[in-house]
Parts: C-alpha cells; sequence; structure tokens
C-alpha cells in the first residue's frame, strides 16, 4: 500500500496522468470501477424517431402511364340545385290487380302442364293446366246455366267499360279546358282500369264455359295464362278430382309493385305530393335507378299510430320484392337550392364507414381527403359543405387509388 501511495503522490505529467487515472482507479478501488462499468454498458441506444403528417400518408403519386391504365380521370366540383327532401319508412307489397286467381269451369282432373312448379315464370297465353271434366246431364244443364248468366254478366261489364271510358273522357276534356280537375281524371282513369279487369276475367270464365258446353265429356279443356307473372299457390295435386270453381292456382304479376310510405299527418302539408319519390341508396347503389310514381288512392291511415299511408307504383327489375322494406325520400315543398355534388363513383367508404375522395393536386399526384355526404340520388351525391368549390376531384379510378395507396380493395 506504501509503494501505491508514493506512485500516485508522484508528479506526473499531465498527459501521462490520464493515461494511468483508469488504472490507478481499478487497482486503488475496484469496487467503483466494476460499478461504472456496469452502468456503462446498461445505457440503451438512444432511438432516433421521424415524424410524419398525416397529410403525407393520403398522397399517391403515379407516372403518367399508369394513370393511363387505371382509366384515372377527374372533374372540378360544381353546384347544381337539389331538390330538399325528408326520409320516412315504406314497405314493399303486391297491387291488388296484379293478383291473378284461377279456377276450375266443370268439374274433372287436374294436370299440371310439365315443368311448372311453384315460382316458375308464366307468359301470357301459356298453358298452366288440363283438365279432363267428368259432366253429367244435371252439370250440363247447370253449365248451360253459368254460361247464359256469363254472357249477361259480359254485357253488363262491357256497358260498364264504356260508361267510365266516356266520363274519363269528359273529364279529360275538362281538365284541358282548365274547369275540371287532376283528380276527377284519377279516378275515372282507376275506374276505366277495374272495369277492363272485370271484363277480361267475365270474357275468360265465358270462353271456358262455352268449351265445355259445345264438349261435352269427351274434350279436355286447357286453363291458359291470362298475363304474365310468377305461378304463387298451387291448391291441387297432380291428377286431383276437382268440384266445378275450385280454386287451382294464383299467379301474380310483380313488374309493378307499390310502395307505401307511413308519416305523421302533420308532414303532409310540407311535402309535394304530386311529384315522384326516390328510394335512399348508398352511392353506387342500384336503387338509385328507381322513381316512384304517386297512386292515387283513397286516403289510408293508421289510428293507432297516428300516421298517413301514401301509395307510390315502382316499376321493379327483380332488386325489390314484396315485404321488403325501404326508406323513400319524398321531395318536400321548398324551392330548389344550389348545392355542391359530384358523381357517386368519386366516393369510397372505407372500413370504418368515412367517405373519402381524391384531390388531384397536380396532374400526377392525387390526395385523399374526407367528405359529407348529405344526399345521394340517381343524378350524384351532395356534400354537406362548400370547402371542394372548384376543386378537381377523381370521378373514375377512385377506388384503384385507394388500393395502391392503403392495399385494401371493396
Amino acid at each position: 500500500m506504501s509503494a501505491l501511495l508514493s506512485v500516485s503522490s508522484l508528479t506526473l505529467p499531465r498527459s501521462l496522468l490520464l493515461w494511468w487515472s483508469p488504472l490507478l482507479l481499478a487497482i486503488t478501488h475496484p469496487g467503483i470501477a466494476a460499478e461504472n462499468t456496469t452502468k456503462a454498458s446498461a445505457t440503451p441506444a438512444i432511438a432516433h424517431t421521424t415524424t410524419i403528417s398525416e397529410t403525407q400518408l393520403n398522397q399517391v403519386s403515379l407516372p403518367f402511364e399508369a394513370i393511363k391504365k387505371l382509366g384515372i380521370s377527374s372533374s372540378k366540383v360544381t353546384a347544381a340545385s337539389v331538390q330538399p327532401y325528408q326520409s320516412y319508412p315504406a314497405e314493399v307489397s303486391v297491387p291488388p290487380a296484379a293478383l291473378a286467381a284461377y279456377s276450375t269451369p266443370v268439374s274433372g282432373t287436374v294436370q299440371p302442364a310439365p315443368g311448372l312448379h311453384i315460382g316458375s315464370k308464366v307468359q301470357a297465353g301459356q298453358r298452366l293446366f288440363t283438365i279432363t271434366p267428368i259432366v253429367s246431364p244435371e252439370t250440363r244443364l247447370s253449365l248451360m246455366t253459368s254460361l247464359a248468366d256469363a254472357s249477361g254478366q259480359q254485357q253488363a261489364a262491357e256497358k260498364q267499360l264504356a260508361a267510365h271510358t266516356l266520363t274519363l273522357n269528359r273529364s279529360s276534356q275538362l281538365q284541358a279546358e282548365r274547369v275540371g280537375s287532376q283528380k276527377a281524371v284519377d279516378e275515372a282513369q282507376a275506374n276505366v282500369a277495374l272495369a277492363q279487369a272485370s271484363l277480361q276475367a267475365i270474357q275468360h270464365k265465358r270462353h271456358l264455359l262455352q268449351q265445355a258446353v259445345e264438349q261435352g265429356a269427351t274434350g279436355t279443356y286447357h286453363v291458359t295464362a291470362a298475363g304474365p307473372g310468377l305461378l304463387g299457390n298451387v291448391y291441387f295435386t297432380p291428377g286431383q278430382l276437382l268440384v266445378a270453381g275450385a280454386r287451382l292456382a294464383d299467379v301474380v304479376n310483380q313488374d309493378t309493385l307499390w310502395v307505401t310510405v307511413s308519416l305523421p299527418h302533420a308532414h303532409l302539408s310540407r311535402l309535394n305530393l304530386t311529384a315522384d319519390a326516390w328510394l335512399a341508396h348508398q352511392p353506387g347503389d342500384s336503387l338509385a335507378a328507381y322513381s316512384l310514381k304517386p297512386v292515387s288512392s283513397m286516403p289510408e291511415g293508421d289510428m293507432l299510430s297516428g300516421t298517413r299511408k301514401l301509395v307510390y307504383a315502382v316499376q321493379a327489375k327483380g332488386d325489390i320484392v314484396p315485404m321488403q322494406r325501404l326508406t323513400v325520400q319524398l321531395p318536400l315543398r321548398h324551392t330548389q337550392r344550389p348545392r355542391l355534388s359530384l358523381p357517386c363513383s368519386a366516393t369510397i367508404v372505407d372500413i370504418y364507414g368515412n367517405t373519402w375522395v381524391y384531390l388531384q393536386q397536380q396532374a400526377t399526384q392525387f390526395t385523399r381527403q374526407p367528405v359529407f355526404i348529405s344526399q345521394s340520388t340517381a343524378q350524384g351525391c351532395v356534400l354537406s359543405d362548400q370547402r371542394l368549390a372548384g376543386k378537381t376531384v377523381v370521378t373514375q379510378g377512385a377506388q384503384e387509388l385507394f388500393a395502391i395507396e392503403t392495399g385494401y380493395t371493396h
């Protein structure tokens, strides 16, 4: 220890002292040296992080060749007149005139046409059933009586149709002279349609009865479809013996459906009930192509809920079926006002339900920006604010840009 002390007490140059200091510390104080070594080894390396702005994550840059291959096109956001509306719940149903019920004109065994089953599509004039009659003398007398009654009913139906047609012509003439009302014309048209349907049914019944009387028990009778539709219910089994007047089947024509809208009585004054309505839908949805025409019918309401029912007709194309629940947008009486709109193909919806569009900043640079859609119609999507006024947005190819940026596709 004395030797060590004597060495440490020597007068040495500064450079030599700095070189000997760690060695002397390890010899004289080994615990302190080991502790410093442990601390030095335990000190973690400092991590360098880079902060990225959120706007930088929404940028997509593509060369001109890629833009051309993807078919990306853009246009400026412009203002357009938009009809204000109010949304109400509705339900789809089959109109009464669309249901055609078929029954047996005579007693006999019934066989369906080959390949005919529930849900089959039938056309006007298509053979549905074949009846082999069993006619007794008493039955023949009954058929002749029924034929006479059917002839009288046909004459009465023809006169009723002629009377309703005359009323319709008078109502139309008065309306053209600005004397009559549209309501009278609509009621006359409805009466003419009902009279035509009744006359067709009676004529078909009389034709079958006349055929039964002429052929007796020797021939067979073919029941044909009076119009197109879907075969609904069938009320017999093949080969079953049915009495005259037994129900055979129902054919439903679903080309035109009714949409019944329920709304409070207090809202009637603010709505334009004579204008067409449309279905609520998402951007790009097929329901955007549907237009609802108001149907003239007797006012109907629900006393329990205090609501009024409005009926609209829609030409169905397969994606609207009876008993389906929809949301209908009815136009208001307010005047149209200009709002910013863009094609619905320019919008994309992410997995969280947020709606985005791509702004074209430069010829090859695009920026994704959130938007809020206040209304979607067949003409386009209406924006809730004016932030994008005059800016250029991608109208075709937004989904491709979203897939390139995020890696997710729809």
